[in-house]
């Protein structure tokens, strides 16, 4: 798949050096060890203060699961695309850390966390910007790392905002159709 135009440019701006504290808040928001115990926190979360409790974390987790599953078996291999840091990365990024061994598109940490973003602004309205917050960092933080282009990240935060809401709409759907027969 080639390099839009629009990539090169975007990544041009993302992808360059911001000192050392800039490239460890990067290396740290695209890591598990920041993700994993974010959405924990966020089933916690759901589970003690949301009316929608266990129903809530489970559409959670099935949100992000789906939207993994998805663009990992099905969405990366059809694109088969290459990431900046293994296309010359000498003309078109500098990379802080190894890079990926699998395809770019689209980016799986930028789906997940859109799928995330998505139900937690329904179960918990009140960590809406918190949620959309982190999946603008993590989304972010992969360009500016060198592992995903720009349109990448776009279109995981297009996919999981799009798994995310729709099983946050067939949940109310089924909420509204059970509450008619009663």
């Amino acid at each position: 798949m080639p390099v839009p135009p629009i990539d090169l440019d975007l990544i041009a701006v993302f992808n360059r050096p911001g000192g050392p504290a800039l490239d460890a808040v990067m290396r740290a928001a695209s890591s598990l060890r920041f993700t994993l115990p974010l959405l924990l926190l966020f089933v916690v979360l759901i589970v003690r203060r949301s009316p929608q409790r266990w129903l809530g974390a489970v559409v959670l987790l099935a949100a992000v699961g789906l939207t993994d599953l998805g663009a990992a078996r099905v969405l990366k291999p059809y694109f088969a695309r290459v990431r900046p840091c293994n296309m010359a990365p000498e003309s078109y990024t500098r990379t802080l850390e190894q890079c990926g061994a699998g395809e770019a598109m689209p980016s799986i940490h930028a789906a997940d966390t859109a799928a995330a973003a998505a139900v937690i602004s329904w179960a918990l309205p009140t960590f809406t910007t918190l949620a959309v917050g982190a999946a603008l960092l993590v989304g972010t933080s992969r360009v500016y790392l060198g592992q995903h282009w720009p349109t990448d990240v776009l279109f995981g935060w297009l996919l999981g905002a799009a798994v995310g809401g729709a099983l946050v709409w067939a949940t109310r759907l089924r909420h509204a159709v059970r509450r008619s027969r009663y």
